[in-house]
């Protein structure tokens, strides 16, 4: 077992509890605007936090859903205020950011543009493309009502599977220490990501997507 001598996630997780659930939602909105840490970590950290009572299981999903489809809602607006033009520079930017090829933000936007509804589910399941999917949808100009709720859906699934993996692994582990075990964690669900991307890569190499040959 992992061993800290501090313990900066229990001290940050008591630190919001100490601010009630606008604090946890505050946490989503930054989460989901300032992508310092992978959201799975900071979801899982959260469910340390109910695991050790600091909120429960339905406050916990209830105030990071409202934050991240608050976060969604901010990029989106944003992206419509700016024009095609900033829009553009800003969803460039925060690709850049986050480390995302531009080749990946042009086949976000044909996802979006030919499959809507359900790319807009979809991407809610997918690192990084989560995070700038709503300002993509703006640069469409999708509809604010439709891309919200087939995003919702998508934004509680990913909240509720890495909350409840945080929840579990604070009631079994021995470790007391929310920092050691959200680091162990974090590893696990890093070494998964690596080895899904990888698979994914490989059979997008064997089964090309046809049907960007006939994207508009």
């Amino acid at each position: 077992m992992m061993i800290l001598a501090a313990d900066p996630v229990g001290q940050l997780m008591a630190w919001i509890a100490m601010h009630g659930l606008l604090g946890l939602a505050a946490l989503a909105v930054a989460e989901r605007l300032i992508p310092v840490l992978p959201s799975y970590a900071v979801l899982v950290a959260v469910g340390i936090g109910a695991a050790h009572g600091e909120w429960s299981l339905p406050e916990a999903l209830a105030a990071t859903c409202a934050g991240g489809l608050t976060g969604c809602l901010l990029f989106y607006s944003t992206g419509m205020m700016l024009g095609q033009r900033r829009a553009t520079a800003l969803i460039d930017g925060s690709a850049r950011l986050m480390r995302l090829p531009p080749a990946s933000v042009q086949d976000i936007a044909h996802r979006l543009r030919a499959h809507q509804r359900r790319y807009a589910f979809i991407a809610q399941l997918i690192p990084v493309v989560r995070l700038i999917a709503p300002g993509m949808a703006s640069l469409l100009r999708l509809r604010a009502l439709g891309f919200i709720a087939c995003t919702l859906p998508g934004l509680v699934l990913w909240n509720t599977l890495f909350i409840g993996i945080g929840l579990l692994a604070g009631r079994w582990a021995d470790s007391v220490n929310a920092s050691a075990l959200a680091l162990q964690t974090f590893i696990v669900l890093l070494a998964c990501e690596i080895l899904i991307v990888a698979l994914w890569r490989w059979l997008a190499t064997r089964h090309p997507d046809t049907h960007r040959n006939s994207a508009p």
